[in-house]
């Protein structure tokens, strides 16, 4: 299933909270644009009791295959990550896939999403979309060929 919310930005925390909340302990990826806001958000989930781990391109092999034991084994069960984790790597099992930045083409889009659902899986991908990431979204769309039901997001 995909669920695609239109979000003002300065709710897109509130709107993730609201989605990890009701995870019931299944493992959830949270893509981003920029290594940066990935820091910044897993430190923020961090902060808040949330199990996450961070995964962008800047880690060293060793902290890179810690993140990933953790993801895999469930100790931090949310992975915030750059779209180094939409491709090439293995994950069995992710229940949900949320889209909190824009992917820059349609095929990270795909990527991404298909990084849940996987081997006969139910799985949910989620993507927020900003006044600001119009455009870009109906380029995904038309490059997709396809256009997606949306739907404002609407607090728990």
């Amino acid at each position: 299933e995909h669920l695609v919310y239109t979000i003002q930005s300065g709710d897109k925390m509130g709107a993730l909270r609201a989605l990890l909340d009701r995870r019931d302990g299944a493992s959830i990826i949270v893509f981003l644009k920029t290594k940066r806001r990935v820091k910044q958000l897993a430190k923020q989930l961090d902060s808040l009791d949330y199990p996450v781990g961070a995964l962008q391109g800047n880690l060293s092999q060793s902290a890179r295959e810690r993140v990933m034991t953790d993801f895999r084994s469930g100790a931090a069960s949310i992975l915030v990550a750059t779209n180094v984790a939409a491709r090439g790597l293995d994950f069995e099992d992710i229940g949900q896939v949320i889209n909190y930045d824009l992917p820059d083409s349609d095929q990270l889009f795909t990527h991404r999403v298909g990084r849940t659902g996987r081997m006969g899986r139910s799985g949910e991908a989620v993507t927020f979309i900003t006044v600001d990431d119009e455009r870009k979204w109906r380029e995904i769309e038309r490059g997709l060929g396809k256009k997606f039901t949306r739907r404002p997001w609407q607090s728990p």
